[in-house]
């Protein structure tokens, strides 16, 4: 932690020596306006230079630093052994070969802030990621026209030690128009009228091969629990020895630290995705509830 903040102190320093320099420069080319001399152009044209080059990419590093120990840090009381990445941190195949999500231009595919680390000593990854898909709208003249949608928010998984003894994927009811959910689960089964009630109201339930299934009642709770705290939409996979878990519009990183704000502790311990807690209370319902 030290260490971190050390680093986010040093960044921060070297940034401001830029901003010192750049304020010195304005001032020599306003008294050199005043003077007339013509150097006061070449002076500005370098300053200007100066500021998109280099400073804004030292911005935007002190920025990235802030935010690479604040997601290694936040999430040390969910997760053990963690690290991060900004970029491609996970397989786009874990996605496109999953059927959480639908993914029609697998090429352009967005992956960012990943963070790997582990829960109850099992492999878990979390990450930002947004995928496009096509719905359908009515036009004015009464037909239909299918548009290029895009879904953002964040993806989460867990590889268990044993397969889960049924196979279903969970959305929420308007988690996308109703003309991209049909075309995404033909083929599945909908088992929305062997749930109960209250999960009914909240979440589709499909599956490629139970004829007659109900999600056991600890998943379902735990699956109301965080659909109820959290203000994005939810969508799990139960499949194989994998638990997959994505919420529409919600992200690890979503708040920058301000550059006058002191780094703390304090802050880089602040978690921005308090979802996880309730992602976890699925994923240990999950394994309990295995024979």
């Amino acid at each position: 932690m030290n260490e971190k903040i050390a680093l986010i102190q040093k960044e921060k320093r070297t940034a401001q020596i830029m901003v010192g320099v750049c304020i010195a420069g304005l001032l020599g080319c306003l008294i050199l306006v005043s003077r007339r001399s013509p150097i006061s152009l070449i002076l500005f044209t370098v300053i200007f230079l100066f500021y998109l080059l280099v400073f804004r990419r030292q911005s935007k590093k002190y920025q990235q630093t802030i935010k690479k120990a604040t997601l290694e840090e936040c999430f040390r009381s969910s997760l053990k052994d963690i690290s991060y990445e900004p970029k491609n941190g996970l397989e786009k195949e874990r996605i496109t070969q999953s059927h959480l999500l639908p993914v029609v231009h697998p090429e352009n595919l967005l992956i960012r802030d990943t963070v790997k680390g582990t829960f109850q000593f099992l492999p878990a990854v979390l990450s930002d990621v947004t995928t496009d898909f096509f719905s359908s709208r009515t036009t004015r003249q009464g037909g239909a026209k299918e548009f290029l949608d895009f879904l953002s928010g964040n993806w989460f998984e867990i590889q268990l030690k044993a397969p889960i003894p049924y196979s279903c994927v969970v959305w929420s009811r308007d988690l996308v128009p109703e003309s991209a959910r049909t075309a995404f689960f033909e083929g599945y089964q909908n088992l929305d009228m062997y749930q109960d009630e209250d999960f009914r109201k909240v979440f589709h339930l499909y599956s490629d091969q139970e004829q007659e299934f109900t999600l056991p009642e600890e998943a379902e709770k735990a699956l109301l629990r965080l659909a109820g705290f959290t203000p994005g939409k939810v969508a799990a996979e139960f499949s194989g020895n994998m638990l997959r878990v994505f919420i529409k519009d919600r992200f690890l990183y979503t708040y920058a630290v301000r550059p006058r704000v002191d780094v703390t502790p304090q802050i880089l311990q602040h978690n921005q995705y308090p979802e996880i807690s309730y992602i976890l209370r699925v994923a240990d319902a999950v394994i309990k509830g295995r024979p």
